[in-house]
């Protein structure tokens, strides 16, 4: 089962290149919920009624390289985190390129 980790991250000044290790292999990076390929497009996001009660949770819309895509959740109830994932991104109109790097 993959892990992630989250970690602080000080924006610094417009244009710095103060910012995470992205190819660290320290748990930090993000790999596809569904495969684990390495390489995730983050194509959307929007607020949603969660499953909870209809309580509001973040929606992410990805797509990896190896032609997935998911809708990771963020969401809380009662005080408790989640996140989950489900299959598709029916709901976001953004298209992945081929060309993004």
């Amino acid at each position: 089962m993959m892990s992630v980790f989250f970690k602080p991250y000080h924006r610094g000044a417009p244009g710095s290149r103060d910012v995470p290790l992205l190819y660290a292999d320290d748990g930090y990076a993000f790999h596809c919920p569904k495969c684990d390929d390495t390489y995730v497009h983050v194509l959307d996001v929007r607020l949603a009624e969660g499953p909870y009660d209809g309580r509001p949770c973040a929606e992410i819309a990805l797509r990896c390289e190896s032609g997935c895509e998911t809708t990771l959740l963020f969401g809380n109830y009662k005080g408790n985190g989640y996140c989950h994932w489900v299959e598709g991104i029916e709901w976001t109109n953004q298209s992945w390129r081929s060309d993004e790097g």
